[in-house]
């Protein structure tokens, strides 16, 4: 992936100027939205299980394609892949939404793998 493409792409981390000056205060993730916490209502774990559900059932449906440790799968074309289903996602809605969001599960495991195992 060529930089330009993928500085595009990217969200614009928080802590930098922003196009109109301004300075981004932090992470998204360092400054949640104030509301009902995931233990105070529970449902994680039927979310676990349903992303998985979808995710084996996509995985063994495209098993015909290559192994995301296999020498010709660069980590390139796992991120593009990444991005390019995160924007199916976005745009998806009803029950498509979670087959996208299994592929991007799925995509961002693969990539985890890779790390893990030192391929590049």
């Amino acid at each position: 992936m060529d930089k330009a493409n993928s500085n595009a792409r990217r969200p614009r981390r928080r802590g930098s100027d922003t196009e109109n000056g301004l300075k981004d205060r932090g992470r998204l993730e360092d400054d949640p939205p104030v509301g009902h916490a995931i233990r105070d209502i529970g449902g994680e774990s039927s979310l676990v299980s349903r992303l998985a559900d979808v995710q084996l059932n996509k995985l063994l449906a495209n098993s015909h394609k290559l192994h995301w440790l296999d020498s010709t799968v660069t980590d390139e074309y796992l991120v593009q892949r990444l991005l390019e289903e995160i924007d199916e996602l976005v745009a998806s809605s009803g029950r498509d939404a979670w087959g996208e969001a299994a592929d991007v599960a799925s995509l961002a495991a693969m990539i985890a793998d890779r790390r893990e195992k030192g391929a590049r």
